[in-house]
């Protein structure tokens, strides 16, 4: 599975000049960076971001109904929702590639992309 470059590029205009390597610091980012990537545009890239929400430190992640609450907290992050390639269909319906990032706020430098097929 190749990854999609509108992904990298996603999350390079988040964390902005990263450094990598052995010798990595850490790159530190807070709500006034989440907030700005609702307005993030990409040349030759059919982007819409729908929701940046900058969530603090000490929040839990969701609850599910099959499963005890969870007991631990998380790091701040940033919460990014968007649309990759939104158009309309022969049908008439609108389509497009959704996604939805948890960028650190405190980022140690490293990047691991996964995807699910559907």
């Amino acid at each position: 599975m190749q990854i999609p470059a509108s992904a990298v590029c996603i999350v390079a205009a988040f964390i902005g000049l990263a450094p990598s390597g052995a010798g990595a610091q850490s790159v530190t980012r807070d709500a006034a960076a989440c907030a700005t990537l609702t307005s993030l545009q990409l040349p030759g890239l059919s982007l819409s971001i729908t929701k940046a929400e900058w969530i603090p430190a000490g929040s839990t992640p969701p609850a599910t109904p099959t499963a005890p609450p969870p007991s631990v907290t998380l790091p701040a992050y940033c919460r990014l929702d968007g649309v990759l390639d939104r158009r309309t269909g022969a049908d008439g319906k609108s389509y497009g590639i959704g996604f939805a990032l948890a960028l650190p706020g405190d980022w140690n430098g490293r990047f691991l992309f996964q995807g699910g097929g559907g």
